[in-house]
């Protein structure tokens, strides 16, 4: 009965894309509960978009792409803390000298992330997404699939 289950290829991709899918679901849910835990301790300030960081990526065609992260700086106890936006954009959705709303961890300032919901929300929203899709796809490839062929 085991051997009939794995000597479907059309089920053994299910199994192994259901597999890959709970594991990054998994990733986004314990990455969903840290961030509201950061959440919890944050503090908000303040800060100032001080320079534009492009970053040129190349895809699997040679086709090239160029974002812009901006570079945020905010102060702390009177010093500046700068820190590197987790998201690009092109055209860039900042200018350097826009003001913009930053939270941050009060004990390690360094740990800084730009105020909106895909600043804190993003690696979430992915893995998460990414995380249902394969897990959906699997189930539909292992177990309906089968019993239609």
């Amino acid at each position: 009965m085991v051997n009939d289950f794995w000597s479907n290829p059309v089920r053994v991709i299910g199994v192994v894309f259901s597999g890959i899918g709970i594991l990054v679901l998994g990733v986004g849910v314990a990455i969903a509960v840290r961030t509201q835990a950061f959440l919890q301790i944050a503090e908000t300030t303040p800060g100032t978009v001080v320079e534009l960081i492009p970053r040129t990526s190349t895809n699997s065609d040679g086709k090239r792409s160029r974002l812009f992260y901006p570079l945020i700086e905010f102060e702390f106890n009177g010093d500046p803390v700068r820190f590197q936006a987790n998201s690009g954009s092109n055209p860039s959705a900042f200018q350097p000298g826009d003001s913009v709303s930053v939270i941050y961890d009060p004990d390690r300032p360094d740990r800084a992330s730009l105020h909106s919901f895909w600043g804190v929300w993003l690696a979430t929203v992915l893995l998460v997404g990414i995380g249902i899709v394969f897990t959906a796809i699997g189930l539909v490839s292992g177990f309906v699939l089968v019993k239609a062929l």
